[in-house]
C-alpha cells in the first residue's frame, strides 16, 4: 500500500513539474546564439533571450543567390521579431513593414 502511495505522490509532483516547465524554450535563464550561414545564404541569425525564452530578440540578415542556367537571383533577408510573454512584434527592414499580435498558445 505505501509502495502506491509513493507512487501517486511522484506522478503528481511529475506533473507539477511538466506544468511548470511549459513555459520554458530554454533550459538556461539567459542567453545569446549566433548562427552564422554559408553556402547559399550568406549572413547570420543573432538570437538573445533572458527569463528562460520570456523575452526573445531575434534578428535574421543574410543574402539568398541562386544560379540557374546561367541566371543569378539575389534575395535579401532583413528582419528582427521580438516576442516578450504572449506578445510579438515582427520588423521587415527589406519592406518596411512590421507586424504585431498576441501568440495564441502561450500558457503562463
Amino acid at each position: 500500500m505505501k509502495n502506491y502511495i509513493f507512487f501517486a505522490i511522484a506522478i503528481l509532483f511529475s506533473l507539477q513539474m511538466r506544468a511548470q516547465d511549459r513555459t520554458k524554450k530554454f533550459t538556461v535563464k539567459s542567453g545569446k546564439i549566433v548562427y552564422e550561414y554559408n553556402g547559399v545564404n550568406k549572413g547570420s541569425k543573432t538570437v538573445y533571450f533572458d527569463d528562460y525564452g520570456q523575452r526573445y530578440y531575434e534578428q535574421e540578415k543574410y543574402v539568398n543567390e541562386t544560379t540557374i542556367f546561367g541566371q543569378t537571383t539575389t534575395t535579401e533577408t532583413d528582419h528582427i521579431t521580438i516576442i516578450v510573454k504572449d506578445q510579438f512584434w515582427e520588423i521587415n527592414h527589406i519592406t518596411k513593414s512590421n507586424r504585431t499580435g498576441k501568440l495564441p498558445f502561450y500558457n503562463e
